[in-house]
């Protein structure tokens, strides 16, 4: 796998192969034009980040921890660059 393209046609061969997971006209659908941003509490904000990163090809952009002055906790920024305009 070298590229995104590689990687989603990887993974749309193994879920249609897999009875395990459901099909595409069982899978549930939000009915949203989009989205502003999404919160996830994790235990290793890095790896979540990270996921994303390279499972939906969107870039971290941002970070917040320790090192630039948040004592409270560690956040990572994604940023698809998609405008939803109403």
């Amino acid at each position: 796998i070298q590229s995104l393209s590689d990687r989603k046609t990887y993974f749309r061969q193994q879920r249609e192969q897999s009875s395990l997971l459901p099909s595409a006209s069982q899978m549930e659908h939000l009915g949203t034009l989009g989205f502003h941003h999404m919160e996830f509490y994790t235990g290793d904000a890095l790896m979540t980040a990270k996921r994303f990163e390279l499972a939906l090809g969107i870039p971290i952009t941002s970070w917040s921890s320790l090192a630039t002055g948040n004592d409270v906790c560690v956040t990572y920024g994604l940023e698809c660059g998609v405008k939803y305009d109403r």
